[in-house]
């Protein structure tokens, strides 16, 4: 695509630069039937899915995280509100 004419007057990008005829919706077919076009896009594929994965178990992680963290609030919260109180001596 990158040795393709273009006829900025027109609005056209994609041209053939010997005969001037329009290739895009050429080009796109090619694209879709393509066997190299579709193992690099099966390969972004599965790069993208590769990088969810790890994003995935990133916040997986975080999560038990902030589970633990909230079960020790929840249990010094308890404990404080069960706690015996002291009495306040007249010295303060």
């Amino acid at each position: 695509m990158t040795e393709l004419a273009a006829d900025l007057f027109q609005g056209l990008s994609h041209l053939c630069p010997r005969c001037r005829i329009d290739l895009t919706d050429a080009a796109g077919e090619h694209l879709l039937s393509c066997a190299a076009a579709t193992t690099l896009a099966a390969q972004h594929a599965c790069a993208d899915a590769r990088v969810i994965r790890e994003t995935a178990a990133d916040l997986r992680k975080e999560a038990r995280q902030l589970r633990d963290a909230a079960g020790v609030a929840r249990a010094e919260s308890e404990a404080l509100r069960y706690a015996p109180r002291r009495p306040r001596s007249g010295h303060d």
